[in-house]
């Protein structure tokens, strides 16, 4: 058919390349399409997105005393398979400052 087309990399501020090619994702270029007036459709766009994953705050009763601490918490999971474990109390935070804020301290094994 003889159609040849140079592919280009579109022109990007060097932070965002880094944190496009660091991070997963995903990268799509749209060039070179044919049109009717004979020449070729040259655009293109750039987006991304990051997910940040937090570890999932649990807040228990212990003993009397309220504690938060990460999900997968060593000092938790013991206390957790104890027989006399209030598995009821077990609550889920989105942070500290949540936690806190309900009157849990933090515990002092995994210092969240």
């Amino acid at each position: 058919m003889g159609v040849t087309h140079t592919f280009r990399f579109p022109r990007i501020v060097d932070a965002d390349w880094i944190r496009a090619l660091t991070d997963e994702g995903m990268l799509v270029f749209a060039q070179g399409f044919p049109v009717l007036t004979g020449s070729y459709y040259e655009s293109n766009a750039f987006g991304g997105a990051r997910i940040l994953k937090r570890p999932e705050l649990v807040g228990y009763e212990h003993e009397g005393k309220l504690i938060y601490c990460k999900k997968s918490c060593d000092h938790f999971l013991h206390i957790n398979s104890l027989p006399g474990f209030l598995h009821d109390s077990v609550v889920s935070f989105t942070d500290a400052r949540d936690a806190a804020s309900q009157g849990y301290y933090p515990c002092d094994v995994c210092r969240p």
